[in-house]
């Protein structure tokens, strides 16, 4: 059985319009002009309800395949940008920069760049610490070396 929005009530469809913005119950329940106090239980009310359920699929579907025809199109443009070449009788010129941001561009869409994190420079005191650190480090390990050496000399002597 399809329901149509004309199954939802004017305040329902006001409310899951301003839902599909942001996907906040609360606000959008104040938004459609439900009582602030019982904005939350309203929102959760609603969102439970069959036909608000299936009202909501559809538009997040109707949603998602926007959403992929208009990247589709961002695409294809920046394709034709990065590998077109123009005949003499096209007025639009594409620069090497222009090709080069548009093949960033469409590497970067499909994740094959990434930015890398900063790497934050030691400040002096940050490497005065780290080499006193690794001094008290290499005098213990030296201690260490020493009295073992003291030992193997001393049970070689007796």
């Amino acid at each position: 059985m399809s329901m149509s929005k004309e199954t939802l009530n004017k305040k329902q469809l006001k409310f899951v319009n301003e839902y599909l913005i942001d996907f906040n119950g609360t606000r959008s329940a104040k938004a459609a002009g439900y009582s602030e106090r019982s904005a939350h239980s309203t929102a959760h009310d609603i969102l439970r309800k069959p036909e608000v359920k299936e009202y909501l699929e559809r538009k997040v579907s109707e949603s998602n395949e926007l959403a992929f025809l208009e990247r589709h199109r961002v695409l294809s443009t920046l394709k034709e940008i990065a590998y077109f070449d123009q005949p003499d009788e096209f007025k639009t010129q594409y620069t090497t920069a222009d090709r080069l941001k548009a093949l960033f561009l469409i590497g970067k869409a499909f994740g094959l760049f990434w930015e890398r994190p900063e790497v934050k420079e030691e400040s002096r005191w940050e490497q005065g610490l780290r080499r006193a650190i690794l001094q008290i480090q290499e005098s213990k390990k030296a201690k260490r070396l020493s009295e073992s050496g003291n030992s193997e000399a001393d049970s070689t002597a007796k």
